[in-house]
């Protein structure tokens, strides 16, 4: 779990690093976050996503830190990072390796860390919308409190949308389902961002994520509703 924390609270300093190599784009944000489910609380979270295009392959890595305390005593702790490679097959089609890690404390299942290999292809390209989606298959490790680390074959299925709305605004959805023999993870991400100036936009967005089945005691669901400021770079 260190190294899952070394990366996120690594990549969130991305800014500062992708500013001196060449080649790197990407965003920073922060801002005004509310959970539901497993924990209930309001606090702000830090989230920084960096990538890079070379001779036909891209690397994508994101990372997020959120931590909350109530009364002195913690009630949201998680770090999350993920990193994509891909490489280019033609305009419409690539294929990638992906690795995602998250700790959550306060999650069902506080440990989860998955690897998977796949092809991606882009299903439509208009002038406002377009959609894309990915398969794959791999392997996920979780742990649950006071268990040993369990293992899973998985089958990855992957869908990101983007909707212009104006030529500032625009809504966007993100959706990935890991169904293995033991458990099934689907997570989706729907936000709505309008740039407010030059390279600083606001962004709503809305995250559920889903854990087929959980320890007695934890909710299946957890809800997550956030107001940030972006800054690209």
């Amino acid at each position: 779990m260190r190294t899952i924390n070394g990366i996120a609270l690594a990549l969130c300093l991305a800014p500062w690093v992708a500013q001196a190599e060449p080649g790197w784009k990407g965003e920073a944000e922060v801002g005004f976050v509310s959970t539901g489910g497993n924990s209930e609380t309001t606090t702000l979270n830090l989230k920084a996503k960096v990538t890079q295009e070379i001779n036909g392959w891209q690397n994508k890595a994101k990372a997020e830190v959120l931590n909350a305390s109530n009364q002195g005593a913690t009630s949201a702790e998680r770090y999350a990072a993920q990193f994509q490679t891909r490489r280019e097959l033609s305009d419409k089609s690539y294929v990638y390796a992906l690795i995602d890690g998250v700790h959550d404390r306060f999650s069902g299942i506080p440990y989860l860390l998955s690897e998977s290999v796949g092809y991606g292809r882009k299903l439509y390209g208009g002038e406002r919308f377009d959609l894309g989606g990915e398969i794959g298959l791999g392997a996920r490790q979780s742990k649950e409190r006071g268990q040993d680390v369990a293992n899973d074959a998985v089958l990855r299925l992957g869908a990101n949308a983007t909707y212009a709305l104006s030529d500032t605004a625009k809504l966007t959805e993100e959706l990935s389902v890991e169904a293995g023999q033991d458990n099934t993870i689907s997570k989706s991400v729907t936000a709505l961002s309008a740039q407010v100036m030059n390279d600083l936009a606001m962004k709503l967005s809305f995250t559920i994520q889903n854990i087929a089945t959980v320890p007695a005691g934890s909710k299946n669901t957890d809800y997550e509703t956030a107001v940030t400021l972006v800054y690209s770079f």
